[in-house]
């Protein structure tokens, strides 16, 4: 449990960092990429100024003046029928005539500012014609993109090394949880093997005196009660030791089909006594690496809760089908009382019951369905409680299935 709430703790650090990191670089970029756009066109401004402006015209504003000789660009004229008037590549020499027309061309139909492929042009209509003014941007490219790739590499290096220290970070918060639940854990198991030795010397004398005294109800009331106290005390030591890092477990092969149907036929005989129907549909030839025990106390976990919850003359569907490399075991029953949607994720709290008119006696301790997802993740599996309606209640769990 530690070890995922680590996990947990560090990929939603990560997450939200990743989420921070992209924004700041995207948005540092557009606005970097906004400015080279602005700056050019001020020289696109100061270039049409020249162009269009008389001898005694106030100078243009400092601004585009130092801006534009860090730029090349030229001019072409186009009538407004589409011929070419004049062509002034003297600001871009790199470019000869007949280019400076094609490109020209191809934005003649154009009336705002935009990107013909490295140039930033902008279209104006002048007495003559169309003055078109295209402004070589090649370089602004190549700076756009050498930011984009450094930023980017700052930011995955930023990323990287902020991950590590979240780690070690991460490893020192936890540890004081991790040590109170290792203690927890230690408790439960300690306690529940001190409990059991005075349970089974009481059991064992109320089973001398029940020789001697037969039919004595008070007896029978007191060695009822020690059993269920037994019963309780081993399902929490079992659920303590679900708990812990089973690095070293032995699992075995073992046939699912076999198991799961054992488990549910004997069951058959309590819900017959109590007027109700077990339906078993269990795909056969499955088998998974596992503890087949374990398995086998999961069925019968889901069972008990089934034939428990579900109302007399109601019918029990356990199924057990191949879905996609996993194994779903689904056990559906009615109910006399409402399930609420919201507290389904509660149904696995240990000692948390659905329905708070039950109590020990006849609804048990509430902690079946805790060992449960206890057993079904100590398999690297899933479990989820469904609803299908008011009166509905089923619980898919997902096992990995060994590959025969």
């Amino acid at each position: 449990m530690i070890r995922k709430l680590k996990l947990k703790m560090i990929l939603l650090s990560g997450v939200a960092l990743l989420i921070l990191l992209t924004m700041t670089v995207i948005g540092v970029n557009i606005f970097a990429y906004r400015s080279l756009i602005k700056d050019a066109d001020k020289a696109l401004e100061f270039a049409l100024h020249e162009y269009i402006a008389p001898d005694n015209s106030p100078p243009p504003p400092k601004d585009t003046e130092d801006v534009s000789f860090e730029h090349r660009y030229f001019y072409v004229l186009l009538s407004y029928g589409g011929d070419v008037i004049t062509v002034d590549t003297t600001g871009l020499p790199t470019v000869n005539e007949d280019g400076a027309v094609s490109l020209a061309m191809e934005i003649s139909d154009k009336t705002k500012n935009g990107f013909l492929y490295d140039y930033r042009y902008s279209v104006t209509e002048v007495q003559d014609g169309k003055l078109i003014i295209m402004l070589d941007c090649g370089q602004i490219h190549e700076i756009v993109a050498t930011f984009i790739l450094t930023s980017t590499i700052i930011a995955a290096t930023a990323f990287t090394l902020a991950m590590v220290v979240i780690s070690i970070l991460a490893k020192r918060i936890l540890r004081p949880i991790s040590e109170s639940y290792e203690k927890q854990r230690r408790f439960i198991t300690d306690a529940g093997h001190e409990i059991k030795t005075p349970l089974t010397v009481i059991n064992a004398n109320v089973d001398l005196l029940m020789m001697d005294m037969e039919d004595n109800e008070a007896l029978s009331d007191i060695k009822q009660q020690t059993e269920r106290l037994t019963a309780l005390t081993n399902d929490l030591i079992m659920l303590s030791k679900m708990g812990e890092e089973r690095k070293n477990e032995i699992k075995v092969d073992f046939p699912l089909s076999e198991v799961v149907m054992e488990a549910a036929s004997s069951f058959d005989a309590p819900a017959r006594a109590a007027g109700k129907v077990i339906n078993k549909r269990v795909t056969p030839l499955l088998s998974m690496t596992g503890d087949m025990r374990s398995i086998s106390h999961l069925v019968s976990i889901l069972m008990d809760n089934a034939v428990k919850y579900s109302p007399e003359n109601s019918e029990i569907n356990i199924s057990l089908s191949k879905y996609g490399k996993t194994a779903l075991l689904t056990v559906e029953n009615t109910t006399d009382f409402v399930i609420e949607r919201d507290v389904l994720p509660r149904l696995f709290d240990r000692f948390y019951r659905a329905d708070p008119s039950r109590n020990s006696r006849s609804g048990g301790y509430g902690i079946g369905l805790s060992m449960a997802e206890a057993i079904v993740n100590a398999h690297s599996g899933k479990i989820f409680a469904v609803s299908g309606g008011p009166h509905h209640f089923k619980i898919n769990a997902y096992l990995p299935l060994h590959s025969v």
